[in-house]
């Protein structure tokens, strides 16, 4: 088991190098066209007075066609640049699976350490810089759309309202691109709230300790919102603490759910798998408590996103 964990692990690594290197190759592709179809445009309309006046209409033509194309290779390695990342993000979520399984599963008294090595990193899809590689494309090609749309104005329109229009319509275009742009990237919502898997070993089983919601009385995970200027690790203890009466240790971030909204605001869980550090809770929040077994609290729980939760506790526990 372990052997086959190790090798599994080192082909995931190569497959998330090759697949980080494929996106950094397709930007440098597309800002060096860029850059080349640019120059050549600006030395071509530097030179328009000394060109023809009969090929001016075929030479805009040519101009703006370009550029529609150059747009279009954009747009498309946006889209493959998304993709892309997406693929990264399973890859990652894969690593820090198989890393959970080997901390839990080999980690003994000699070497106790091993389940905390990584217990707060948290690799998360929504948490990319500003200057991740899709927003550059994404920056690059709203820029190359506002040209078009400039040269496109000028072009067709009659001295002297063509500059202004021009302008004004590129401006309007790009805008509305990086916002676009923007709203992609906010799409995918940072952690609002923390949420506790608190996870025991019994009897040979995994049992998890559900609660039940003050409002619906359904059973669920402990959560709740996450503080002003405090962690989502902290959060998801502190929670742990006020809803079941357990201090608990962090062992893994486990991932986090999808968007969903409550009283109109969108809500974002990001849950962590914990070990309870004494064998009875403290006084806590009026609820009900109960351990079960993992397989059983996916049953229990109405939420998907809690189920899938606790199918990855079953994978790795």
């Amino acid at each position: 088991m372990k052997e086959f964990l190790t090798e599994e692990y080192k082909a995931l690594t190569e497959s998330l190098h090759i697949n980080e290197e494929t996106g950094e190759k397709r930007l440098t592709f597309y800002t060096t066209l860029v850059t080349g179809v640019l120059a050549g445009i600006i030395a071509l309309l530097s030179n328009f007075e000394t060109i023809p006046l009969y090929l001016h209409d075929a030479i805009a033509f040519l101009v703006i066609m370009t550029l529609l194309s150059l747009s279009m290779v954009g747009w498309i390695t946006w889209l493959r640049l998304k993709k892309r990342n997406a693929t990264t993000d399973g890859f990652k979520k894969d690593l820090r699976r198989i890393r959970t399984i080997m901390k839990l599963k080999y980690a003994d008294e000699q070497y106790t350490y091993l389940k905390y090595y990584g217990s707060f990193e948290k690799i998360k899809p929504g948490k990319r810089s500003a200057t991740s590689l899709v927003d550059v494309v994404g920056i690059i090609n709203s820029f190359v759309i506002g040209v078009t749309i400039f040269l496109f104005f000028f072009f067709i329109l009659p001295f002297p309202y063509d500059t202004d229009i021009a302008i004004l319509a590129s401006v309007i275009v790009t805008i509305l691109m990086l916002r676009y742009v923007q709203e992609e990237k906010e799409s995918k919502k940072q952690a609002t709230h923390a949420g506790t898997v608190l996870a025991r070993k019994q009897d040979n089983q995994t049992q998890v300790l559900l609660v039940t919601s003050t409002k619906t009385g359904e059973w669920v995970l402990p959560k709740g919102h996450i503080e002003a200027n405090e962690s989502a690790e902290a959060a998801a203890v502190r929670e742990a603490r006020e809803e079941t009466g357990y201090d608990c240790e962090l062992i893994a971030y486990l991932d986090d759910t999808a968007p969903f909204i409550t009283h109109k605001k969108p809500i974002v869980v990001s849950y962590f798998l914990a070990f309870p550090l004494h064998a009875e809770p403290h006084p806590a929040e009026d609820r009900q408590k109960q351990w079960v077994e993992v397989g059983q609290a996916i049953s229990m729980v109405r939420h998907e996103e809690m189920r899938k939760i606790l199918r990855e506790v079953a994978v790795v526990m």
